[in-house]
């Protein structure tokens, strides 16, 4: 624990450092690295199993009203049956959106382009979209496998679903990075604000 602590305030005095150097871009890459191994430590195992829960347990409340798989929130599983067969999942930290929620909370902490107050908003609300991005992830998955049979359960999870969730990604890194960059840019006395 003290090694941890010791490497955290390493990185602090690192941060202040090149901040002081005015080097921004670095400022930027080393923050949101740190922050994101830092985050990954703290709530691997722990809030990875609470989201796991709750994307399970929207699968359940979801299941309650389609009858096209089966949730076991107590378990992380969902089965979802076709004709004879069952394909039965776990819902384990792939799915759970974890990784993707720190990996944006950790490039907005440091986007130089919005004030904490925005930033504390927009890392609500992004979080809230990769979670909900993550339920039409796992339910398209169960709708293929009900519909086409578990054969297809490796194209829908390996290939079709993650296709589907990476373009959910890059339209809210869009919209919370690119466009806002964009639309603060200033070339001389042009600008793209209203």
């Amino acid at each position: 624990m003290l090694i941890i602590l010791l490497i955290i305030a390493a990185w602090i005095l690192f941060l202040l450092l090149i901040r002081k150097l005015k080097i921004y871009f670095f400022v930027f890459v080393v923050g949101s690295i740190g922050l994101f191994c830092i985050l990954m430590y703290i709530g691997r195992g722990t809030v990875e199993k609470y989201l796991e829960h709750a994307v399970t347990y929207s699968m359940y409340l979801i299941s309650k009203a389609t009858d096209i798989y089966v949730a076991h929130p107590e378990y992380s599983m969902l089965t979802v049956y076709y004709n004879s067969q069952a394909v039965s999942f776990f819902v384990d930290y792939e799915c759970s959106g974890f990784i993707e929620s720190i990996v944006y909370i950790s490039l907005l902490a440091f986007y130089p382009v919005y004030r904490w107050r925005r930033k504390i908003l927009l890392g609500m609300a992004g979080t809230l979209y990769i979670f909900i991005s993550n339920i039409i992830r796992v339910f398209i998955i169960c709708v293929i496998i009900k519909k086409f049979g578990p054969s297809l359960f490796f194209f829908s999870h390996t290939v079709f679903a993650r296709v589907l969730f990476f373009f959910l990604m890059v339209g809210l890194y869009y919209v919370v990075f690119t466009r806002a960059h964009i639309l603060r840019q200033k070339v001389g006395k042009i600008g793209y604000e209203n």
